[in-house]
């Protein structure tokens, strides 16, 4: 027997739950996967956000594109006055009187970076001490600049299996807030989780990643945008599996347009454009192996349009193939080559490509050590002897 999916509306006057915030989408989520999952569907509207929406397994969130809005709200920041122990959940601060429950966190200091700051959401207070949902990843120090933050993804989805969020607008309001590492959070983030989509969303103004997801096997990004964020457009991270990103765009990001982080695996990047972002179009870190890379448009990022980052052998990203893609005068800023070839990546292939290089810089540069590459039916403007450098 065929089961009928709940539907929940929000937002408007009229929707089953009525009101504008991160609290009211929630409970919409909640009502719907409660029920055995359906959809939310999500009016026009300008959705105020002390914490992230958490998406839940066999929910679809759908909004109605640019006209719903969901926006970050102003920073809260205080510094820690103590030690905060790894496996705790107490927060002691200098001002606790202007944070309240249900706001969305980060917990860091000068001595923490990526999974080492803990997020969270937080639960309650007791006297001058708040307590936070998720226990500590490290130890945090006064002595070391500790801060307690509500900074937050605006939609995330985490342990979550068969979510989707669709036809949404993210607006990051980065002038109110300093940056979260892209291993903790983004506009859109995602972790140890399956079969999440995001559909035709836009994420702009993030002070952070644009999209960022960390060991998660068979996502999708289709038709998603990631504008002026201040950290990279794309965050593919931390031995995630199968994702398939398409008809995506990172326009004036100020770090990468896609960053490859550690060890991804057996992926498909099409159609997508990267543009005008501060850092490299493409950069490939270490152990990202088995990847796609066709019918993409790469143009005036300030580094290379595709890098390898220089790294050991041991380390090396492998088996990528890059086809019919068009790279046009990239290294805006401080780019080496359209493409930079180091690190011994190894089975690299090159083909199909239309490469029209910055004035001065090289289409392809091969630093030494570099395996032998494949290089096929490419087309470079201009041509010459310093077309393709090797080192």
């Amino acid at each position: 027997m065929k089961l009928t999916q709940a539907i929940v509306s929000v937002g408007k006057h009229g929707s089953d739950i009525e009101g504008f915030t991160n609290s009211h989408l929630q409970s919409a989520v909640e009502r719907v996967a409660s029920l055995g999952g359906g959809a939310v569907e999500v009016s026009a509207g300008i959705f105020m956000m002390d914490d992230a929406l958490h998406l839940a397994s066999n929910v679809t969130v759908r909004g109605q594109g640019a006209a719903t809005v969901f926006r970050k709200t102003p920073m809260r920041k205080a510094a820690i006055t103590t030690i905060l122990g790894y496996g705790h959940t107490d927060i002691i601060t200098d001002n606790p009187d202007i944070f309240k429950v249900g706001d969305g966190v980060v917990i860091s200091s000068a001595q923490s970076h990526g999974f080492l700051d803990t997020t969270g959401t937080l639960l309650r207070r007791e006297g001058d001490i708040w307590f936070n949902s998720r226990t500590f990843n490290n130890d945090y120090n006064s002595a070391h600049n500790a801060t307690l933050r509500t900074l937050h993804p605006l939609v995330d989805a985490v342990g979550a299996t068969n979510a989707s969020l669709e036809e949404v607008t993210l607006d990051g309001n980065a002038a109110f807030n300093e940056q979260i590492n892209g291993c903790r959070g983004a506009a859109f983030y995602a972790l140890n989780s399956q079969q999440i989509t995001a559909h035709k969303v836009a994420a702009h103004d993030f002070n952070g990643d644009g999209f960022s997801f960390q060991t998660c096997d068979n996502l999708t990004l289709d038709t998603c945008f990631a504008e002026k964020c201040h950290g990279n457009g794309f965050h593919p991270g931390s031995g995630s599996n199968r994702f398939h990103i398409k008809n995506c765009t990172a326009r004036a990001c100020h770090g990468c347009g896609l960053f490859y982080c550690l060890r991804v695996r057996n992926s498909i990047l099409e159609t997508s454009l990267f543009e005008d972002n501060h850092s490299h179009g493409i950069y490939i870190w270490a152990r990202d192996n088995n990847h796609i890379n066709r019918h993409l448009t790469i143009r005036r990022n300030g580094g290379c349009g595709i890098c390898y980052m220089n790294i050991p052998p041991s380390h090396s990203s492998n088996n990528h193939t890059f086809s019919e893609c068009t790279l046009t005068e990239n290294c805006t800023r401080d780019g080496q080559a359209e493409i930079l070839l180091q690190g011994s990546p190894r089975n690299t292939t090159i083909s199909g490509l239309n490469i029209t290089r910055h004035p001065g810089k090289p289409a392809i540069m091969v630093t030494p050590n570099t395996p032998p590459f494949t290089l096929t039916d490419t087309t470079i403007t201009p041509p010459g002897p310093d077309a393709i450098t090797y080192l």
